[in-house]
């Protein structure tokens, strides 16, 4: 069960994560 998770970081932008609560990834956009 995958999920996307839209997350904000300061000045950088916005960051997103995607995976479950065990494993995923996170990518700065």
């Amino acid at each position: 069960m995958a999920r996307f998770c839209p997350l904000f970081s300061g000045s950088s932008g916005n960051s997103y994560y995607i995976g479950s609560a065990n494993e995923g990834i996170l990518i700065d956009a």
